[in-house]
């Protein structure tokens, strides 16, 4: 892992490290004191971890060890924008289903069905 990228991912997300150590959630570690060995580099985290803490923070995995600085930046700019266009399809689909319940209602108050 590449620890100046867990430091500028964890600060992106406007997070201190006990703050991201609560996130993950991990028993028996102090991971706050880990994740400070980790953006110095003086211990690097097995790949399960990396894992967690992309998810916690919304990043992809591979973020963490492109050594290149522009590289890295592209690969997040992708991934974030994959994200976004991904929340606006859910968005739609959310707006369709409410259009058809409001239609289904009103049709329902206005046209009962007859017996």
């Amino acid at each position: 892992m590449v620890p100046k990228r867990l430091k500028e991912a964890r600060l992106h997300r406007g997070l201190k490290q006990v703050e991201l150590a609560e996130l993950l959630e991990l028993d028996g570690v102090d991971i706050r004191k880990m994740i400070s060995n980790y953006e110095t580099g003086r211990y690097t985290p097995s790949f399960k971890i990396v894992v967690a803490i992309a998810k916690k923070l919304n990043y992809p995995e591979c973020y963490f060890y492109i050594q290149d600085d522009i590289f890295a930046k592209k690969v997040l700019s992708l991934f974030l924008s994959n994200v976004e266009i991904e929340n606006l399809y859910h968005l739609e689909i959310q707006h369709i289903k409410d259009s058809v319940c409001s239609l289904s209602d009103f049709l329902k108050k206005n046209f009962p069905e007859s017996k």
